[in-house]
């Protein structure tokens, strides 16, 4: 059982319903607020407890960089058969109805050592590669 948490009564509701962050505009997210208060369409306060709760749990995992790398890793591999790409193709061809274009790739000429001494090196931070520009290929 988890305790019901009034995402109105926490102090960044507050901060926010005050004007907090945005001192010009105090009011900025009022209208936002009450329709929190009155409404809550987004359904912000029903499970808000719970986001506390699993936001807690992440930070300590994340504490133990062992763990959180491993499940990292995991979580990646089990995500199976969704990719944002494919995810995309599929409303393209079955909700959007349109077809895919082929982007031609675009070839970038590599600046001489003699145009810029720093080209093959990063060293000292720096890394200048403003003299690049695309082959007239399109």
């Amino acid at each position: 059982f988890l305790p019901k948490i009034n995402i109105l009564s926490c102090p960044t509701s507050s901060s926010i319903s005050t004007g907090h962050f945005n001192l010009e505009q105090p009011d900025q997210f009022q209208s936002l607020m009450d329709l929190i208060r009155t409404k809550d369409p987004y359904c912000i306060t029903v499970d808000f407890g719970d986001y506390l709760q699993a936001q807690d749990r992440v930070e300590e995992l994340y504490r133990d960089q062992k763990a959180w790398t491993q499940k990292s890793i995991l979580n990646s591999v089990r995500m199976g058969k969704f990719s944002s790409d494919r995810s995309i193709k599929e409303y393209a061809e079955k909700i959007w109805d349109v077809k895919p274009i082929k982007v031609p790739d675009i070839e970038y000429d590599k600046p001489s050592s003699s145009d810029n001494p720093n080209a093959d090196s990063i060293e000292g931070g720096h890394h200048n590669d403003t003299n690049q520009k695309p082959k007239d290929k399109l």
